[in-house]
């Protein structure tokens, strides 16, 4: 009978992998340099993670604190909200250089992309409660595709990430996105409501 994994283990195996991804980047991620730093054995590593893309993307996901869903009564107030709970991205030049490099290598590695997008489903979670939310109180049209909306709301942000790279948004320019963001959202569907007042 195989033994249990270890909860210990994979905790100090993320966060050693963790601590490299911030010192190196992707691009200089071994598998080797976590077994080096942690003292944790390859074949323990490859029994939590089948492959280094994956401990990659696990990695990177665990650096992040999970994000609250708001609920603040508004889709303008969520969003708002949302993006203050999200500042450690936004500020931290060494998380937004990872994410650029773990977009650009998942571009060229498929069970890197694979893990990626796993990982972005299920941190966009809170963002598709906040659409649910807005849906359920008559702001977004019950007609919309719930999963759409959740990446149209998402995208100004990660656009910003695209093209400024390491320059963080400025909170005029934050605000500016959430303003797009709800009057795209508020405006889809031919039944939708119009946007309330703020």
């Amino acid at each position: 009978m195989a033994r249990p994994l270890s909860t210990e283990a994979r905790e100090k195996i993320l966060s050693t992998a963790g601590e490299i991804l911030l010192d190196t980047g992707v691009s200089g991620f071994t598998v080797d340099e976590v077994v080096r730093r942690s003292g944790v054995a390859k074949t323990t590593i490859y029994r939590h993670f089948d492959t280094s893309a994956q401990l990659i993307v696990h990695a990177l996901d665990s650096i992040v604190a999970p994000f609250p869903t708001p609920n603040t009564g508004s889709l303008r107030g969520d969003l708002g909200a949302y993006c203050e709970i999200t500042s450690q991205i936004t500020c931290d030049a060494r998380l937004r250089l990872l994410m650029l490099e773990l977009l650009a290598a998942a571009a060229q590695n498929p069970e890197l992309a694979k893990t990626k997008r796993a990982m972005f489903a299920e941190r966009m979670g809170p963002v598709r409660t906040i659409i649910q939310l807005a849906m359920a109180r008559g702001e977004i049209s019950a007609d919309v595709d719930a999963d759409f909306a959740t990446e149209l709301a998402e995208a100004p942000f990660l656009a910003h990430l695209m093209i400024h790279g390491l320059d963080a948004p400025t909170e005029a320019q934050l605000d500016k996105m959430i303003e797009f963001v709800v009057a795209g959202l508020t405006g889809m569907g031919s039944d939708a409501a119009p946007a309330p007042a703020h």
